[in-house]
């Protein structure tokens, strides 16, 4: 069993035997893991930062930097993302207002040459992708995203498989995937 997992508050053997004898006071959290601000809590650390609040208090989420929005998302001026259909829809969904102004036109989708999804925006027409997919580019065709490729980011605890707008985590001899689809936990 990898030593990460000892005093993790997470029962892996049958018995208990890898929460016994530990400090209740003191959370470790593996090599790999990042330990959540109310310190009851570890999460893998590639979560960190990812735009998904994943602890309870949302602190994997705190002092990261503006992250940049996926091809099916709006960037507001104050840095955060927003889905693209609620921008130009006569409501200021951002205190901002950076999502309603500016050239929100409904004729202007249909000057735009985007074979896939176009919405309105204050800056003009943007052609968009299903989540899962990204524009080439050439701002027009989508193309799938390798989440299991990407640099820095592994969001399988084992076996990451890339699918079509997609992927899933499977695990190895002896681990089963547990509830969250990213973890693998011993079998025994």
């Amino acid at each position: 069993m990898p030593a990460a997992w000892l005093c993790d508050r997470d029962f892996n053997c049958e018995d208990g035997t890898d929460e016994q004898d530990c400090d209740p006071e003191e959370l470790r959290c593996g090599p790999r893991q990042w330990a959540c601000a109310g310190g009851e809590q570890c999460v893998p650390g590639v979560w960190r930062c990812d735009g998904q609040r994943d602890c309870e208090d949302g602190s994997d989420e705190a002092g990261c930097p503006p992250r940049k929005c996926q091809s099916s998302e709006f960037q507001c001026r104050s840095h955060g993302c927003l889905a693209l259909r609620p921008v130009c829809d006569g409501k200021e969904d951002y205190a901002d207002g950076s999502d309603e102004g500016g050239t929100c036109s409904p004729s202007a989708c249909h000057r735009a040459r985007c074979p896939h999804a176009c919405y309105q925006s204050p800056h003009g027409p943007v052609c968009a992708c299903e989540r899962g997919f990204e524009l080439g580019s050439n701002g027009q065709v989508c193309k799938d995203v390798d989440e299991c490729g990407k640099p820095g980011s592994q969001p399988c605890s084992q076996t990451c498989v890339n699918t079509q707008g997609s992927y899933s985590c499977t695990c190895h001899p002896g681990y089963s995937l547990e509830p969250d689809g990213h973890t693998c936990k011993a079998t025994g």
